[in-house]
């Protein structure tokens, strides 16, 4: 098991289903076992694999304030210069600090090839600082729930990869003596938590002197 769930459905194409549906599952434990044993022939190993479909959860917990500060823009923005070719590097301001007390900074950098092949690339990087202050602000816990349940159910989904299906959502919150709001989310989803692993046959040795 490639992690923590609840049988859905067993599709063993070789091996020996070891788990059910509705039965739950940690990481690691043997779904479909490549150690086949029968009156006839004895024990023998497979290659054994399948899809083993469970229910899984993922899980994002924060606390919102509901007092808090927030940046907002002046309007006033400074932008600096950087020209870079291979190591070097040559500012085109004088000043390393902040231009504003409060500010938020963004950064881009642009490729200039020159007309000749054997010349090296000039780079031009950007820094742009918006001037800000900061704005006391309240929300009820409503606001807040509102807000952290869009940003935590975003993020979990950015997070997914593969062949994962959302099949529901679940929310909780509380309010903390802190004066938060603390949010948890919860994706559950269904998804493919089958995963092959190599067998290590016991010491044939150690196999007959336990016999």
């Amino acid at each position: 098991a490639a992690k923590d769930g609840i049988i859905e459905s067993v599709e063993a194409r070789n091996g020996q289903t070891m788990v059910k549906p509705k039965a739950g599952v940690r990481e690691g434990d043997v779904l479909v076992s490549g150690i086949m044993d029968n009156d006839a022939r004895g024990y023998r190993y497979v290659h054994a694999y399948g899809d083993v479909y469970a229910q899984t959860r993922y899980s994002l917990t924060r606390e919102y304030p509901l007092e808090y500060d927030e940046a907002l823009d002046t309007g006033e923005t400074r932008t600096r210069y950087t020209l870079r070719v291979l190591d070097r590097s040559l500012p085109l301001f004088f000043s390393q600090d902040p231009p504003y007390p409060l500010c938020a900074r963004e950064e881009t950098e642009r490729e200039y090839r020159l007309p000749f092949e054997f010349l090296p690339s000039l780079y031009i990087k950007s820094e742009t600082y918006r001037e800000q202050y900061t704005q006391h602000k309240k929300r009820t816990a409503s606001q807040a729930l509102e807000q952290a349940t869009e940003e935590l159910d975003r993020e979990l989904r950015e997070g997914l990869s593969g062949d994962i299906a959302v099949a529901g959502r679940e929310v909780s919150n509380t309010l903390t003596e802190r004066g938060t709001l603390s949010v948890t989310v919860t994706l559950v989803c269904r998804e493919n938590i089958a995963r092959e692993a190599a067998i290590d046959p016991p010491d044939s040795g150690a196999a007959e002197s336990e016999s």
